[in-house]
């Protein structure tokens, strides 16, 4: 089988276009729910690149897994593999990313997602592996009042075990739960 040249589907979800200048050309590509395409401006023709498979869904609809396959002249070779898990409320609380190397997976980054009662997002945090060790990369954490106005936002960058505050945000609110302002705090500790 040539898996070189496809259509895409009608059910198309992204397409991304770069306009090139010069003597280069334009590069599109085009997303549907299973195939990443290139056009390629030679063959006049959509390309497949990548192709994701053995996707599985729990009981609520979520995905739960799934698999990323790459085509290297014609034949699909394993790449990448996503992990998914979910609280009671149907909330993402943990994605892992695995990567194919030589005959297993490795898994290489990790996301957890926390949430308050109102299912309001409160802590998004990257961890990644060096090598040896789970690093601390990104956390994004977010705090909320009993009303749950959005008190604060803050992003912190991660080294080692260490995290350092990049960027924060306050607000204040009236009593009726408008908005008054808010307050950025680039690179406080």
């Amino acid at each position: 089988h040539s898996f070189n040249s496809a259509t895409p589907s009608k059910n198309t979800i992204s397409c991304y276009a770069t306009a090139r200048t010069g003597n280069r050309t334009r590069t599109l590509t085009l997303y549907d729910s299973t195939h990443f395409y290139i056009w390629d401006t030679i063959a006049g023709d959509w390309q497949v690149k990548e192709k994701t498979i053995n996707k599985s869904f729990d009981a609520n609809k979520n995905l739960l897994c799934m698999i990323g396959k790459i085509l290297n002249e014609g034949e699909w070779h394993n790449s990448y593999k996503y992990n998914y898990t979910y609280d009671s409320k149907n909330n993402i609380t943990n994605k892992s990313f695995y990567s194919w190397q030589g005959e297993s997976w490795v898994k290489l980054k990790n996301e957890a997602y926390t949430y308050n009662s109102h299912k309001d997002f409160t802590s998004y945090t990257v961890t990644q592996f060096n090598g040896t060790s789970w690093v601390n990369v990104e956390k994004n954490v977010f705090t909320f009042d009993s009303k749950f106005n959005k008190l604060k936002e803050s992003y912190l960058n991660g080294s080692g075990s260490v995290w350092s505050n990049n960027d924060q945000y306050t607000y204040d609110y009236d009593a009726s739960n408008t908005r008054l302002n808010a307050c950025d705090q680039l690179g406080k500790d």
